[in-house]
């Protein structure tokens, strides 16, 4: 489902509203449950950073390849379209820090758009049972 971004006139002014969209794939196969939290997630977060590009975490899980799943909830609050061309996703842990950068073509999140996306990290499972403190996308 694709939502743009959504202007608003108050008193004379353009005020510029945070939306929230799924990647097509996602949009299809989300369970009712899995899209009320992103949806209640959104509703929660989506004012509150000053960041042009912010994370909220959603879960993190191990798949049966034992690589560390990690879904968030990415909030472009910038101007420009945010690609994935060997973008650097970082997370900190209470046991440390691990990055991977992500090429992904098909991830593009328009302006003043969050979308929900799992990124799959190899070889970090030790950190599926620690708490995580932040994510940042580079």
């Amino acid at each position: 489902m694709f939502l743009a971004y959504l202007l608003k006139k108050r008193e004379g002014e353009v005020i510029i509203v945070q939306k929230l969209q799924f990647e097509a794939a996602w949009d299809k196969t989300i369970a009712k449950q899995d899209r009320l939290i992103i949806e209640q997630l959104f509703h929660q977060s989506k004012d509150e950073d000053t960041e042009e590009i912010s994370c909220c975490f959603v879960r993190k899980a191990l798949n049966h390849r034992q690589q560390l799943l990690l879904t968030v909830l990415i909030h472009n609050r910038s101007e420009e379209v945010l690609n994935f061309q060997n973008r650097e996703v970082t997370c900190t842990t209470a046991k440390g820090v691990f990055a991977k950068a992500f090429t992904i073509p098909k991830l593009k999140i328009p302006p003043h758009t969050s979308m929900p996306w799992t990124f799959i990290f190899d070889d970090e499972e030790e950190f599926l049972f620690t708490e995580l403190l932040h994510v940042d996308i580079q």
